[in-house]
């Protein structure tokens, strides 16, 4: 039996975001983060971060949140960052899905930190965002307070746009839904990076300047 069968707790540290679409006419971005596990009724299960003020395209939050009911088949953590407007509707910045396979790579109670893809309403990648995940089985062990370190180097986590998410997004913000697309999934190193077509071939030049050994990478389409 896997260790992640009884599990039920998420620990999510939003540390920061770094140059996000600017949805502001005139003045800043007053960003927030939206967190869930199920994005088909997310209003009910919803977990936030506090407001930035004039946070701008690159806020900080360095806050922790943990969400509840989490299980072996919850797939993704999904991510929404919106600008906080006092007499209309918040706007959306940006979202992602982060698959928490990559969590569950590691052992219980192991704090995995990455940076991952913030994509706009229209699919694209627009700016970038750096989380801590960890997931653990009760409340008696509480995770240690995270220092943050900006010079560190921080590894690219796994992010995607999944079908579903992105039409609920279409659907707040007045978009009609585009056509269905292919994401395309790299596996190199026994690590998966996954996302729209032009992404990832960004993410495959990137590898193939890096690469001095003639490592093969599989390019798969799901």
């Amino acid at each position: 039996m896997s260790e992640y069968n009884d599990c039920k707790m998420l620990d999510v540290t939003i540390h920061r975001a770094s140059k996000l679409k600017d949805v502001e006419r005139f003045g800043w971005n007053d960003p927030y983060v939206r967190l869930f596990l199920h994005h088909s009724d997310p209003d009910k299960a919803a977990y936030r971060t506090h407001t930035i003020q004039n946070g701008g395209r690159s806020p900080v939050w360095n806050a922790t949140l943990t969400l509840d009911h989490l299980t072996e088949n919850t797939k993704n953590l999904y991510v929404e960052i919106l600008d906080f407007e006092k007499k209309r509707a918040d706007r959306l910045i940006g979202f992602t899905a982060i698959p928490l396979q990559q969590v569950r790579m590691h052992n219980v109670n192991h704090r995995h930190t990455a940076i991952y893809d913030v994509f706009d309403s229209d699919g694209k990648a627009h700016g970038t965002i750096t989380i801590t995940l960890c997931i653990r089985l009760d409340d008696e062990w509480q995770p240690e307070s995270i220092k943050f370190d900006e010079k560190k180097h921080m590894a690219k986590g796994m992010a995607l746009i999944e079908e579903e998410h992105w039409a609920r997004i279409n659907s707040i913000t007045g978009k009609v839904p585009q056509a269905a697309r292919n994401d395309v999934t790299v596996f190199h190193e026994h690590q998966a990076f996954t996302g729209p077509p032009d992404v990832v071939a960004k993410y495959i030049e990137a590898e193939k300047a890096k690469q001095t050994n003639g490592t093969q990478m599989a390019v798969h389409e799901i």
